[in-house]
């Protein structure tokens, strides 16, 4: 299509001016287009930073609870594990307990053991001539319960040398847990003729 170049030549001066200030600024358009999706971009992080930061921190503040149980869950797993075995010893301890506390009893007993030590000296076929339990304690005790309370036993009997030996072995493996301290043996001359007497000093014990 060939265009008519008389007709711009003809074209009035101020019409072609009216009628380039019509057009539109492509330039500012551009720069007011450019600048609203900033400002829109930065309105955008704006509020999604005020309305994701409380829930980071419920996210953060959950992940610190949910360690915190699970150490808790942990640690209460290890507890009862313990306990478990812990019962489990105690089961198979159980059948014994009585033995060791007839071993070492909470109380001193002194009338049970007296009685129990006669009784031996009878069946050794000995004679007993002297037998004193000392050094029970009264009042009570302020020593930590894992320590042991002594008890002494003086005892004097008459017999055979056989007899005194058969009595201290005896002595020894009753229920009751004695410890010799001392153990003597002597001849007395008398009317009917040499005797023999066995002189003891032992420790019994209790835990009060």
């Amino acid at each position: 299509m060939k265009i008519n170049t008389n007709v711009l030549h003809n074209f009035p001066k101020d019409k072609y001016l009216a009628y380039i200030h019509s057009l539109p600024s492509f330039k500012e358009e551009k720069v007011q287009s450019f600048a609203t999706v900033i400002l829109t971009l930065i309105a955008i992080c704006l509020f999604g930073f005020f309305a994701i930061a409380p829930t980071l921190g419920t996210i953060s503040q959950l992940k610190k609870t949910l360690n915190d149980d699970k150490f808790l869950a942990d640690s209460l797993q290890t507890k009862i594990t313990n306990m478990s075995q812990l019962q489990d010893q105690y089961n198979t301890l159980s059948s014994q307990l009585p033995t060791l506390y007839a071993a070492i009893p909470k109380t001193p007993n002194t009338s049970v053991l007296s009685g129990k030590i006669r009784t031996l000296a009878a069946n050794s076929r000995l004679t007993i001539l002297q037998l004193n339990i000392s050094g029970v304690e009264v009042a009570s005790s302020k020593k930590p319960i894992s320590v042991l309370t002594p008890i002494g036993i003086v005892a004097t009997f008459q017999g055979s040398q056989e007899d005194f030996e058969t009595f201290t072995k005896k002595l020894v493996n009753i229920d009751r847990i004695i410890t010799l301290d001392g153990v003597g043996t002597s001849r007395i001359k008398t009317q009917e003729g040499i005797v023999y007497q066995l002189n003891i000093r032992a420790t019994a014990y209790y835990r009060p």
